[in-house]
């Protein structure tokens, strides 16, 4: 059967506000917080179905207070980002992505299948060597071998596997002739998930997360994990507005917080505003951390705000899920939504947090690298990363390489240059990479 033949348009009558439920301009996440002690949660929130009858393509439209939900479709997030302009990304070839989330799904290829049949993206496929999926510890994952069964207790690996459905199609339309490496931890526990970082640093060369939990006294003593990385680690900043998360609070990751994007109806990016506030109930983590000194590379950034401790987020992307993006689910995936059909059908539905967030940055953070090894640099490490993306924000070209997050508030109000809702702002693809690649 042709994938359009198995696409669930949802002809069934459901939209928005009627079976799922949702406002027009409400959002709600997969996994309510807090996290339990020891436990991480995916910071993914669910904002309604894709179908005409519910909602309208982002560019061009002004979503939020009583306005339509919105979402974007890959091709106008490439545009908004302006990634196809950076000079030698292409697509990511060459690189490899890591993802960590808690749970295996059987199902988890043929979304992405779905995925890229639906936007003609290329395909990426356990066969053709573009998609791996293992366990915490490599082992290879497959129908055959499930890796770990689904669990009858919550957060259920339903609600995971949504997490890892927007991760991988994340990534891949931003970078989509990179390989990706999911790791699929064997619970929630932070225990297993930072095995299963640990495996997805070792082989991949940068590596997304979209979970975590409240900081915890002890949590210092967890960062020799993440500075042990050789790449890039990026961790969403949180769904709570205002409120500091671990691990994105470690000095040895980058934070990333959410945004609100509009565009013209080119796609390209109109203005960009911090997540949350009255337009939905959710809003991007950060703040001031209560554990973490500040790293050298941020300490004139934060002081008159965080005084000696870290501040987070680092930087943002896209997160708020009333300009969310246009994410394919399948039937397992879909039941976390409490919408039911038959398994090898698909239906896309407005996902958003800053769960979408990293791994958008992480897929234009890979075209950058594969510029700087088309220009004979090595990959940019995960001792670099935060270094750079500060210098270059402490220049006289900040506004050329970031878009400064001046509007908006998670609990905390954006204001020109570094500030607890954004960071420094949004990466400028071409231009970052046009100047990390003239460094080492």
């Amino acid at each position: 059967m042709s994938f359009s033949k198995k696409l669930f348009l949802l002809s069934a009558g459901l939209t928005a506000t009627s079976a799922l439920g949702y406002a027009q301009n409400f959002a709600y996440p997969a996994v309510p917080g807090p996290a339990a002690p020891g436990e991480a949660r995916p910071y993914v929130w669910i904002a309604g179905s894709a179908s005409p009858s519910a909602t309208v393509a982002a560019p061009g439209n002004t979503c939020g207070v009583a306005e339509n939900l919105c979402y974007y479709l890959p091709a106008s997030l490439q545009t908004a980002y302006a990634v196809n302009a950076i000079a030698h990304g292409n697509g990511g070839q060459g690189l490899t992505v890591g993802i960590v989330d808690a749970y295996y799904n059987s199902q988890t290829e043929g979304d992405l299948a779905a995925f890229s049949a639906t936007f003609n993206l290329p395909a990426c496929s356990v066969g053709s060597g573009c998609l791996t999926i293992v366990s915490q510890t490599g082992v290879p994952c497959s129908v055959a071998n499930a890796c770990v069964p689904t669990p009858s207790s919550p957060p259920s690996a339903q609600e995971w596997s949504l997490e890892t459905d927007l991760d991988i199609e994340a990534v891949h339309a931003m970078a989509p002739n990179a390989h990706i490496l999911l790791v699929t931890a064997n619970n929630s526990s932070f225990s297993d998930l930072a095995t299963a970082v640990q495996y997805a640093y070792g082989h991949a060369n940068l590596v997304s997360n979209s979970w975590g939990g409240g900081e915890f006294s002890v949590e210092t003593a967890l960062d020799s994990l993440f500075a042990a990385s050789p790449v890039p680690i990026l961790f969403s900043s949180g769904d709570t507005g205002g409120i500091v998360e671990y691990p994105c609070a470690s000095p040895n990751v980058l934070c990333v917080g959410g945004t609100h994007l509009q565009t013209t109806a080119a796609a390209i990016r109109s203005s960009e505003s911090a997540w949350g506030g009255a337009d939905t109930s959710g809003g991007g983590g950060g703040g001031c951390s209560a554990y973490e000194p500040v790293p050298s590379y941020q300490a004139s950034f934060t002081t008159s705000m965080c005084g000696t401790m870290r501040g987070v987020p680092d930087i943002a992307a896209i997160g708020d899920p009333l300009t969310g993006f246009a994410t394919v689910l399948g039937s397992f995936a879909a039941q976390s939504l409490g919408v039911n059909y038959p398994p090898g059908n698909y239906s896309a539905f407005v996902i958003g947090g800053t769960s979408l967030a990293s791994p958008i940055t992480a897929g234009i953070l890979a075209l950058i690298d594969a510029d700087r090894i088309a220009q004979g640099k090595s990959l940019v490490t995960n001792a670099q990363i935060n270094s750079y993306l500060y210098n270059t924000a402490s220049g006289p070209l900040y506004h050329a390489r970031f878009f400064d997050v001046t509007t908006g508030t998670t609990g905390f109000a954006a204001v020109p240059g570094w500030d607890r809702a954004t960071g420094v702002g949004v990466i400028l693809g071409p231009a970052m990479a046009a100047y990390l690649c003239t460094l080492p």
